[in-house]
């Protein structure tokens, strides 16, 4: 049985993707944030959460985002791409 991860569970992107995975027959960890209290810019809050699941996995997924990151704001073009705000 494939193993798969999927952090940002909760969101909408990270959700869908746990439930279409589990629909091919994968067993999905998800872990969030609002869930989990996964904090993916603090290296403490990572290394807690990733050695607290029974590794390893065949798929990893990061589904997380911010809309605005230190005044950063989404692409509308790949003209647009900023290289230092990614």
């Amino acid at each position: 049985m494939q193993r798969a991860l999927v952090i940002g569970a909760s969101g909408g992107i990270g959700a869908a993707l746990v439930t279409a995975l589990g629909a091919r027959g994968a067993q999905v960890t998800g872990l969030s944030r609002s869930i989990d209290g996964l904090d993916i810019t603090d290296e403490t809050s990572v290394q807690q959460a990733l050695s607290a699941l029974d590794a390893p996995f065949d798929t990893v997924l990061v589904a997380t985002g911010a809309l605005v990151i230190n005044g950063a704001r989404p692409e509308k073009s790949l003209k647009s791409a900023d290289p230092a705000a990614l």
